[in-house]
């Protein structure tokens, strides 16, 4: 390896000696066979599981087959520091009209390693954009009926019962999100916000009937499908093919350790090399001082592993052993907190103070952002114990989420609920006032945490006075 090569694989993304630790923000491994710490998603024949320590996905045989499995979560892009992912990927030999990739990447862009076709190279993809749609409901359904939603051209049913336009979009946004995949509903007021997981235009119509029941769609953005660069390991012309080591050692179709850092508009790949025992660069890129736009629009980064038929019928394989998401320096959040106040009365049994949900999207983009809940203030004018509970992902009855800032802010907040079950629980117990503070629980897209409260046995209702802090690592 040149000296060349030795200096730049001992600098940040930034290109600064690498002096400074790294500090991992997400990670995932398959050494137990267990999926909690990902997101697997698959379709049309393809899979996406973990076996013989192995996350797998698979394609299938179906023309739009997948399997992908992705980290459960993104890091949150913070200026003036490089980011990088280190994982492990083996590849299945590429076949005509497939796709296989592994690294890091969000709904709209992203940069790793695969084949394209037949051919194993560097992808950079820039320029997606998702699909935003609004359901507003603006009569409410008189009784029990079932309205057709139809979602990119596929009919829905979904069951609606009487009760106010709220109550109705709520539904609505619960049924789909059972039966619709790679599509995020959340209900807000009366609107049901729907996302496109996946950067691409919706070719289908999207309607609402029912017999009384009465709600339209309107578009908010329209999807736009990446542009995909891909750079081969070899090419004829040494302008077409990686421009760093060329590593001819290099089998793709076995188990090798990938690193990618990124920079401000440029990305260092980088493989583990069975010949020096040290990572090689093998490919810049580097698109500062090129266009007068910029190439990443959000440069925050999750990591996946997926096996795509887009216009074959092979199956075809990616996998990986494990991923992580690594700062170069302190992962130190440097935004203000912010904070929420309710008040309600409780009894002995648990009532839901507020809760708190990640949004899908915010301003036409989806949310790759997370949000820290930080401390929580319980008050109460109770003789009796009383006792705060904290849950995550419980199901809310008679939830009606609000914007808590619809420009400004990824988090959505209800007050209305009047009940709470499942989910995962921590229960704090103290005398008039309880305190928590450095919680630190993350809500990532989707995720909900709730504040509830109640008296221990014996006492009567009381008033609680409930105080959230929190911020937003957008």
């Amino acid at each position: 390896m040149s000296n060349n090569v030795m200096q730049e694989l001992a600098k940040t993304a930034f290109r600064d000696l690498a002096v400074t630790q790294s500090t991992p923000t997400i990670k995932g491994s398959s050494q137990y066979g267990i999926l909690n710490e990902v997101v697997p998603i698959s379709s049309l024949g393809g899979s996406a599981i973990s076996q013989n320590s192995l996350f797998s996905c698979s394609s299938g045989t179906s023309q739009g087959g997948f399997g992908a499995i992705s980290l459960d979560g993104a890091m949150p892009f913070r200026p003036g520091q490089g980011e990088k992912d280190l994982f492990t990927a083996r590849f299945s030999e590429g076949q005509v009209g497939s796709e296989q990739f592994a690294g890091a990447i969000n709904a709209n862009s992203g940069g790793g390693w695969g084949y394209n076709g037949t051919e194993f190279g560097i992808l950079l993809r820039f320029g997606g954009a998702i699909v935003i749609q609004e359901l507003t409901v603006t009569g409410a359904a008189g009784g029990a009926e079932n309205a057709t939603v139809t979602i990119d051209g596929t009919e829905y049913t979904v069951p609606l019962t009487a009760g106010t336009v709220q109550h109705n979009a709520s539904e609505i946004a619960d049924s789909l999100t059972t039966q619709v995949p790679l599509w995020f509903f959340e209900q807000v007021d009366d609107q049901v916000i729907v996302t496109s997981l996946i950067s691409a235009p919706a070719t289908g119509a999207f309607t609402f009937s029912s017999s009384t029941a009465i709600a339209a769609f309107v578009e908010v953005a329209a999807g736009v499908l990446p542009t995909d660069i891909w750079t081969p390991q070899y090419h004829d012309d040494p302008e077409k093919r990686w421009n760093g080591e060329p590593m001819p050692e290099l089998n793709p179709n076995l188990i090798n350790n990938y690193k990618i850092q990124f920079g401000p508009s440029v990305g260092f790949f980088s493989v583990f090399s069975t010949v020096t025992n040290e990572y090689v660069l093998v490919h810049t890129i580097n698109e500062n001082n090129t266009s007068t736009g910029v190439l990443i629009e959000n440069p925050t980064f999750g990591h996946s592993w997926y096996a795509l038929n887009r216009a074959g019928t092979s199956n075809v394989t990616t996998e990986g052993t494990f991923a992580g998401l690594y700062r170069e320096g302190k992962d130190t959040i440097t935004k203000a907190t912010d904070s929420i106040h309710a008040e309600v009365t409780a009894g002995t049994t648990e009532v839901p103070m507020f809760s708190l949900k990640s949004r899908g999207s915010i301003n036409s983009v989806i949310n790759e952002a997370s949000a820290i809940i930080k401390s929580i203030q319980v008050a109460s004018d109770s003789t009796k114990p009383i006792i705060a509970t904290l849950t995550t992902g419980g199901t809310l009855t008679g939830a009606n989420w609000q914007y808590i800032d619809e420009n400004n802010s990824t988090l959505l907040i209800d007050e209305s609920a009047t009940a709470i079950t499942g989910g995962k629980h921590i229960s704090i117990t103290g005398f008039e006032v309880i305190n928590s503070s450095e919680l630190d629980s993350e809500l990532r897209r989707g995720d909900i945490f709730t504040l509830s409260v109640n008296v221990a046995s014996g006492g009567g209702s009381s008033s609680f006075s409930g105080v959230i802090t929190y911020l937003e690592d957008l």
